[in-house]
């Protein structure tokens, strides 16, 4: 059984796959097993995997037609072995000394997991330096979380309390057969799906620990999921938030959370609902209005998308106001 399993869902990301792989291959801890899930990838990025796999046999790869990152994510983890996985993204990479400094922490303090912080490389240059400098601080965990060992729901208390949603799953490091043993799965069809599995991961840690130390490197990519913008992205992330609040509603109920931490419970979806008015507000303000000048109907199958878009945006919204003002 190797010591770690590293799972990397790849798609489409040739130009950034090899220092991913690269930053993996230069651990100082050699027990790794590497599961690459090629999600149906278009371009050069599965000749790249073959050519890593035939150089170095650690390297397992999978290909599936393309379903997403949660089902990339969750075959990885199906065919796992390691006493300890950790899920990275194929468009980002690893300090050298990463797995070795995780695996020593969590056995030595029998986490079920294990919070790190990481590093931002913005290379998108639609991004302005005070939208780069508050990603960076939505990624960090506050500091007053940092150096010692939790329960799971006070430590998810305390970032309700500290307002944090810090929530990336390449920033976790889990013991496999927690996540087994606790029926933890990702969400297939959401976006932003980390939202979803990363505060159920935490409740459901009987120790987590958190450390300031940086070990991920994060890249901002012009077009990726989340420096997207426009209307359709912004009412997809909407259509996702509302979908992971009734998720987490059900989870909350059958795993006993509300039952057994009330105070959590209203502080967690206080939250929720909070996030939902501020996607709420900008995704109604940028509907296209139904009546449209003569000028953009000319523009034939343009503003019919615009037309769509405007009214699945409208449906959202309401679906969005029925979740925070529920009817009596």
């Amino acid at each position: 059984m190797p010591k770690v399993s590293v799972v990397i869902p790849v798609y489409n990301v040739e130009k950034y796959l090899g220092e991913c792989l690269d930053s993996v291959l230069r651990q100082t801890l050699k027990d790794l097993e590497i599961i690459c899930v090629d999600d149906g990838s278009t371009d050069g990025s599965a000749a790249i995997l073959r050519k890593y796999a035939a150089a170095d046999p650690r390297i397992r790869l999978i290909s599936q037609a393309n379903a997403g990152l949660s089902a990339a994510r969750n075959a990885g983890m199906d065919a796992a072995t390691g006493k300890y996985i950790y899920f990275l993204d194929s468009d980002d990479y690893i300090s050298g000394d990463a797995m070795e400094k995780c695996l020593s922490i969590c056995e030595r303090d029998e986490l079920d997991q294990l919070v790190f912080g990481c590093q931002c490389l913005f290379e998108d240059p639609g991004m302005s330096e005070s939208e780069c400098r508050r990603k960076e601080r939505g990624l960090t965990m506050p500091e007053e979380t940092c150096g010692r060992v939790f329960g799971g729901a006070e430590l998810q208390e305390r970032l309700c309390d500290l307002n944090n949603k810090t929530v990336c799953v390449p920033f976790r490091f889990f013991r496999l057969a927690f996540l087994r043993d606790s029926g933890l799965r990702f969400c297939e069809g959401l976006v932003h799906e980390d939202d979803y599995f990363s505060p159920l991961a935490t409740l459901a840690s009987q120790r987590v620990k958190v450390i300031s130390e940086r070990f991920y490197f994060r890249r901002y990519c012009p077009g990726s999921i989340v420096t997207r913008r426009g209307i359709v992205a912004d009412a997809r992330r909407l259509a996702s938030r509302i979908a992971i609040y009734r998720l987490h509603k059900k989870e909350f109920k059958a795993r006993e959370y509300v039952a057994r931490h009330p105070g959590l419970t209203r502080k967690f979806f206080r939250a929720q609902r909070s996030r939902l008015v501020g996607l709420t507000t900008p995704v109604r303000a940028a509907a296209v209005p139904f009546v449209m000048p003569r000028a953009a109907r000319s523009q034939g199958g343009v503003s019919m998308l615009l037309l769509l878009a405007s009214l699945a945006t409208h449906h959202l919204v309401r679906k969005a106001r029925r979740l925070l003002c529920p009817k009596k």
